[in-house]
């Protein structure tokens, strides 16, 4: 585990290792550095010293050549061997001074460079012996063809040592452009005195033999103006890059002296010599005019030899000044790194580790002392924290057992009560659940909590409940519906669904949170009641229509034994009224199936009658006559147990149907029979019931023919007579006619044999 101390540590390490890197990196890139810096110095001291020695050695190859071709006596001779001897030997200590320290930076492994063709040559010491003899006798004695070897082989051997400078002042990964422009403009001012020397040495020899020159030295003359020439561009153009004021001083007496003064007259003097004709100038003159031009090559030498020391010397000293500095700092932020590392795992990491340790001491529920609570700083005002931490301890375990017990009781809530509570994630996705919807989809919580639609209902019911979700969604409110759900059991029941979506910080819906009410049981009452309301209304207009006509026939009557006849009818109507009234509850039950008639006997001839009675008005507007042949052989047979009130409202639906049916002027058979233990009316009226009102005629709320008829009076016509043990039918005969017969035990009815379950296809 990562600690914050062993973080802070591992922090302050990496970083001090990171630039202790970077220091050594630093260190190492100034050592390359000085080490370059040095290498140059040393490479400009041995390039100081082959400058010398090639000097020597130009001079040497000049005024031997001037000598050997100079017809003067053999005693004038003297101080030109004198001359020749001091620039053989300072030149050959020069070389061995530079192979001394070439040899040192090899054996340094600094340069691999091959000095065995100037360490000796056998051919140069074998010229100059010859050439000494040769200075000691006349010149009608020397061998002409030693001039020419001489000159050659000296020539070769000063570039030898020439292209040995190039070689140790030409690796690009050690020397600098600067150190490079130095270098190379003292190369090629060495390469212009030893190709301007030898060039004015072979004219001012022609200057001796009145403008001769074999046609070998005159094509050395020749190639010498040439290489000259383009040195002297050279050096121009290096002296301009590096622009330094004492090149520049120099460089300018030279224009003067060589290019200004001299190269016209060396012009000229080649001319007359190429073209054979007489010599322009006297060879004093010629002489002087090229020995102050040579001369001014010697200053613009020494400044650049002064120049490129100056400038090495200054790289050495800034190198080793930077890397010293390197040195110091690296140092000195390393002691700091480690002082401050050091520093801050004392007053840092030890202290946040101990308020670690306390922090997870309280945590675990074990009571410690906080540390550093007195300081001052950061820590203190942590350790501080820490102590309002341990002292609100105590108050958090309080409250998080009051929220444990609030949620205990929350949950118990939940899963006892009969509404259905639940949570939906999202469109597709079931959340928590409580006992109640978990036991309505016939699975438990588990089964239910968080699995997806689609694993726990049909693959078509998922989808529209999903369809649904997504329509909550969209919508942004909540919304409350009745659906009908199929239960665990394949019950389809109907629920009263609330749907609320939880909207997080952003304005997205963050969750669903449904609740369900089964209102099944509610809405087929509701249902029930309002059949049975409209059965009343129904059934309440016979009896109203009774009373109507009687209260007219006792307005067209005296008032006298007539109206005593009548009254008896009309309380019997008004009775008829107030038991339907009182019958709405009693209704409701038989729809249901559980309602029992109560078992009292009366004369169903009787009944009959009253019925026929109550439609007399109506007979009489539409013309119809009842015949009622409803004979009894005995009173006992005619007699019926049941509720007579219920037994005479189907009667009069049945009879009153059959009179409202028929055509006016037309005959209503009313006729009654007993078979076995049964009593049977049957009602009977011109006309006839096609095939698809047969198929309907008792089922509720279906009316056929009438203008404001409820299709009910059939409905409770037969539910009536089914409440007691019997049942109507009908039929047509062959003559046309419609037949309903209905069917009454005469004995008392066993009231457990009609008790059944409530239908609910009348609701579905």
């Amino acid at each position: 585990m990562l600690t914050i101390k062993r973080l802070l540590s591992t922090v302050l390490l990496v970083l001090i290792g990171l630039y202790t890197a970077a220091a050594l990196t630093n260190i190492m890139h100034s050592i390359d550095v000085y080490n370059k810096a040095d290498y140059i110095c040393q490479i400009n001291d041995i390039s100081d010293d082959l400058y010398d020695a090639v000097q020597h050695f130009g001079f040497e190859r000049g005024r031997v050549n001037v000598v050997l071709r100079d017809s003067g006596p053999v005693e004038s001779m003297e101080n030109n061997r004198v001359f020749i001897a001091k620039q053989r030997s300072e030149g050959e200590k020069a070389l061995q001074n530079a192979i001394t320290k070439i040899n040192a930076l090899k054996k340094d492994k600094f340069i691999n460079i091959e000095t065995s063709p100037v360490e000796f040559n056998t051919s140069v010491s074998t010229l100059r012996n010859a050439v000494d003899c040769e200075m000691k006798i006349p010149l009608t004695d020397r061998d002409n063809k030693l001039v020419a070897r001489w000159f050659d082989t000296m020539t070769e051997f000063i570039d030898s040592l020439e292209e040995l400078l190039f070689a140790l002042t030409s690796d690009i990964k050690i020397i600098d452009g600067t150190s490079r422009e130095f270098f190379t403009i003292k190369s090629k001012l060495l390469s212009l005195r030893n190709s301007a020397g030898p060039e004015c040495s072979l004219v001012l020899s022609a200057y001796g033999t009145d403008g001769v020159l074999s046609d070998n030295d005159l094509i050395k003359v020749f190639k010498l103006e040439g290489v000259t020439s383009r040195l002297i561009q050279d050096i121009r153009l290096s002296a301009r890059l590096l622009d330094n004021a004492a090149l520049n001083m120099a460089l300018k007496n030279f224009n003067t002296k060589y290019i200004d003064q001299f190269v016209p007259i060396q012009k000229s003097s080649l001319d007359a010599i190429f073209s054979k004709q007489k010599l322009p100038y006297e060879k004093q003159a010629y002489e002087k005019t090229m020995v102050d031009a040579l001369n001014s090559i010697a200053p613009l030498m020494e400044s650049a030899i002064t120049t490129t020391n100056q400038y090495a010397m200054e790289r050495l000293a800034f190198s080793k000044k930077s890397l010293s500095e390197a040195i110091f700092y690296s140092a000195s932020f390393l002691t700091i790194s480690i002082a401050l590392f050091l520093y801050i795992k004392v007053k840092v990491s030890f202290r946040i580790k101990a308020l670690s340790k306390t922090m997870s001491e309280l945590s675990n529920e074990n009571n410690q002392d906080v540390p550093y609570s007195s300081d001052s700083d950061e820590i203190g005002d942590m350790a501080r924290s820490v102590q309002v931490f341990k002292e609100n301890i105590v108050k958090r375990k309080e409250a998080d057992a009051q929220i444990l017990k609030d949620l205990e009781d929350r949950k118990v809530l939940l899963d006892t009560i009969h509404l259905q509570v639940w949570y939906q994630l999202d469109e597709s996705t079931y959340g928590a659940v409580n006992d109640s919807h978990a036991t309505f989809l016939g699975k438990s919580k588990k089964e239910v909590e968080f699995k997806r639609i689609d694993e726990i209902f049909p693959h078509e019911v998922a989808q529209k409940i999903i369809e649904k979700n997504r329509a909550v969604i969209k919508g942004r409110r909540t919304i409350n519906t009745e659906e009908w759900v199929r239960d665990g059991n394949n019950e389809t029941r109907l629920l009263s669904v609330t749907k609320h979506p939880k909207f997080d910080k952003d304005g997205e819906v963050e969750y669903f949170i449904y609740s369900a009410e089964d209102i099944t049981e509610r809405r087929q009452a509701e249902i029930f009641r309002n059949d049975v309301e409209m059965i009343i209304r129904h059934d309440i207009k016979s009896p109203l229509a009774g009373l109507h006509s009687l209260a007219s026939l006792a307005l067209q009557e005296d008032i006298g034994d007539g109206l005593r006849n009548v009254a008896p009818l009309i309380l019997n109507s008004i009775q008829q009224v107030i038991n339907l009234v009182d019958s709405s509850d009693k209704l409701y039950k038989m729809e249901c199936g559980v309602y029992c008639p109560k078992r009292m006997p009366f004369e169903l001839p009787k009944v009959l009658g009253n019925v026929l009675q109550t439609l007399h008005s109506i007979c009489i507007h539409k013309k119809i006559t009842i015949s009622n042949k409803c004979k009894c052989n005995s009173p006992d047979s005619c007699t019926v147990f049941g509720e007579k009130f219920l037994i005479e409202n189907m009667l009069l639906n049945i009879v009153k149907n059959a009179v409202e049916a028929s055509v006016d002027g037309s005959v209503v058979e009313v006729t009654c029979y007993v078979l076995s233990d049964c009593s049977y009316i049957s009602v009977t009226n011109p006309g006839v019931i096609n095939e698809d009102v047969s198929k309907k005629i008792f089922t509720k709320y279906f009316s056929y023919g009438k203008e404001h008829g409820t299709g009910l009076g059939t409905y409770s016509a037969r539910l009536i007579a089914k409440s007691h043990g019997g049942d109507i039918s009908f039929s047509v005969s062959s003559e046309n006619k419609t037949t309903f017969l209905i069917e009454l035990p005469l004995i008392p009815h066993d009231k457990d044999s009609n008790v059944a379950k409530c239908q609910h296809s009348n609701i579905q």
